[in-house]
């Protein structure tokens, strides 16, 4: 994540004016709080769909099933690529004109 992204810095100005500098750092804070038990839950979401997934013996049907799907995918990133290729001049063009 980029600090200094102009997104970033124009949600970080929005929030200095909204919420004022005296309580900008306790509303970080609380961000900062509410991204971690995010982090917490999803991670343990993770972890318990792994288990129930392995203790249900679906591990290697969906191996089975991800390899195939591994397999595509070279070939259409190699499609892809030539489209980014083109995307990438008519975006830096419109952020400069």
């Amino acid at each position: 994540m980029d600090l200094f992204s102009p997104k970033f810095l124009l949600v970080g100005v929005v929030a200095l004016i909204v919420l004022g500098p005296e309580r900008l750092p306790a509303a970080a804070r609380t961000i900062g709080a509410l991204l971690a038990d995010y982090r917490r839950v999803s991670a343990d979401l993770r972890s318990r769909a792994s288990e129930a997934v392995d203790s249900a013996g679906l591990r290697q049907p969906l191996d089975d099933l991800r390899q195939p799907l591994d397999e595509l995918r070279q070939p259409l990133q190699e499609l892809r690529q030539p489209f980014q290729e083109l995307r990438r001049p008519l975006s830096e063009s419109a952020q400069t004109g």
